[in-house]
């Protein structure tokens, strides 16, 4: 089965599950769509909505009444009707946003520190060892376990102080949880902690502004839910959509979409990675990466460097600079000083002779005086995506190579980029189906004139552990690689970032020494 249906019902057990254990079909599909898919396409969105839709029915059917958090415990919020609302719930998102954060650095945190520990003791300790903490704590505040729904019930009981307290620690017992491996879900936790904490914030308000009511704090308890659970995850729409269908209260939507899409926003600025990714992101796999765009993120811009580019000394007077662009055809020009080290670029189109008499201010305009200083330059090992990022970001569709002495050795243009990434992309589908319809024969290599082989590469144990982008194989022998064929599997797949395993084979083109000699250095 490929990657790709794989990753679809992925998504369409995720959705599955969400419909039933919230009751929240609308809220599963985006989960799902959001989260693991990452496409509206319809081809996607179909399966996706049948197996929320199909989930949800038999949900209902068979647990009528159900319900994820005590209907008892959820507040109905009426319209946002001032601008101190609008302020307070504002304030809630930042908080929120602040919270989540918390979670996920301090789970990423506890997660390097647990990986330590595991890595000196027998693994059938390290659940109970980690969990330590929390069952000396649970007696003296046994608020902290289980799903929380009797604690919600009877929280407006709790004074404020004693609300926040309880969602701050256990929002600490979680990251303690998730960095473990003994989680017992995200969702729902989640949920509880934005719940609790949410009432406590909205207990206070009316010491602050009298004219709010006691229950203005229900109000703050469930966009509390949202809010948390978006800067947690890092998904705005279906953590709304979520506490939307809990509740069905179209009154909250205003306060719930601000303090959620707030809380979002500042956790995306303040974090590069949500609870569900932290390990991805420690493990150094670029996470919003699709196989296309890790392309790009691969290769250097060494492999489109153009030699010929447009150079001037700092001396050089306008009419000479503007007959060497008009001659190789350039828009930019890059200044050097006597040594040759690079100084700046000079960007621009010039009007033509008969409008500016160029050679009247000649000997007044030099190279020194146009040049750009804050010009971006990429040196023959940056990634092709941080040149075309740098392009983007300028407007400009060339950029100055610089070796480390700082010395101008080409340039890279946009054309070369997208040609290049063109080729990558027609060359690795079409190498991916030739070994689909390959496997089961005995062929192991195809032979190109007399220099250049495709074969197939048994790894080994130096090989095993590690992906493509560990061994530098590219990089180190000139080796391209254009698919492993999994042992486990029996398909090819072209990721970068797959761990080799024991009987994975690697499809390898490149000259036949290059390979030899890769061959060699892990034998």
């Amino acid at each position: 089965m490929p990657i790709s249906r794989i990753k679809l019902f992925v998504g369409c057990g995720a959705a599955a599950g969400l419909a039933v254990a919230f009751d929240a079909p609308i809220a599963g599909t985006i989960f799902a769509v959001e989260t693991i898919l990452g496409s509206y396409a319809i081809g996607t969105l179909t399966p996706i909505v049948v197996s929320a839709a199909t989930a949800s029915f038999f949900g209902s059917y068979f647990m009528p009444g159900h319900t994820a958090l005590p209907a008892a415990a959820l507040g109905f919020s009426a319209e946002i009707s001032s601008g101190t609302e609008i302020f307070l719930f504002t304030t809630f998102g930042l908080i929120n946003a602040l919270l989540g954060v918390g979670l996920i650095k301090l789970t990423y945190f506890n997660s390097n520190i647990f990986d330590k520990v595991k890595a000196k003791l027998p693994e059938y300790i390290h659940t109970p060892l980690l969990l330590l903490p929390f069952a000396l704590t649970v007696p003296f505040v046994p608020e902290i376990f289980g799903l929380g729904k009797d604690v919600m019930l009877m929280g407006n009981g709790f004074t404020p102080g004693f609300l926040i307290g309880i969602a701050l620690l256990k929002l600490i017992f979680l990251s303690i949880a998730f960095a473990s491996g003994a989680s017992g879900g995200i969702f729902l936790p989640i949920l509880f902690v934005g719940y609790i904490f949410g009432l406590g914030f909205g207990k206070i308000i009316p010491m602050f502004y009298p004219e709010f009511g006691s229950s203005i704090g229900l109000s703050f308890a469930s966009v509390g839910i949202g809010a948390l659970l978006g800067a947690a995850t890092q998904e705005p729409i279906s953590s709304l959509l979520l506490v939307f269908e809990i509740t069905r209260d179209y009154n909250m939507l205003p306060s719930l979409m601000l303090s959620t899409v707030v809380a979002t926003m500042i956790s995306k600025r303040m974090c590069g990675f949500s609870i569900y990714n932290y390990q991805l992101f420690k493990e150094g796999i670029s996470i919003d990466d699709s196989e296309e765009a890790s392309i790009m993120n691969e290769n250097h811009v060494q492999l489109c460097l153009r030699p010929e580019c447009v150079i001037v000394h700092k001396d050089e007077e306008l009419p000479q600079i503007l007959d060497k662009m008009r001659d190789k055809e350039r828009f930019e020009s890059y200044v050097v000083d006597d040594s040759g080290k690079y100084l700046g670029a000079i960007n621009g189109v010039f009007s033509s002779n008969n409008k500016v008499d160029y050679d009247a201010i000649g000997s007044i305009v030099l190279a020194s005086d146009l040049l750009d200083t804050t010009f971006p330059t990429v040196k023959l090992d940056t990634p092709l995506s941080q040149a075309m990022k740098f392009m983007i970001k300028r407007e400009v569709i060339e950029l100055p190579v610089l070796s480390d002495e700082g010395r101008v050795v080409g340039c890279i243009h946009e054309h070369d980029l997208i040609d290049f990434y063109h080729r990558e992309i027609l060359a690795k589908a079409s190498m991916l189906k030739t070994v689909q319809h390959a496997e089961g024969t005995e062929q192991c290599s195809i032979e190109f004139e007399d220099e250049y082989r495709i074969e197939a590469v048994n790894t080994n144990k130096k090989m095993w552990g590690h992906n493509l982008i560990d061994l530098k194989l590219r990089e180190n022998f000139n080796v391209l690689v254009l698919a492993v064929r999994e042992k486990s599997t029996g398909k090819g797949t072209m990721s970068p970032t797959k761990t080799l395993e024991i009987g994975d084979v690697l499809i390898a083109a490149g000259k036949k020494e290059d390979i030899d000699r890769m061959k060699a250095a892990f034998k």
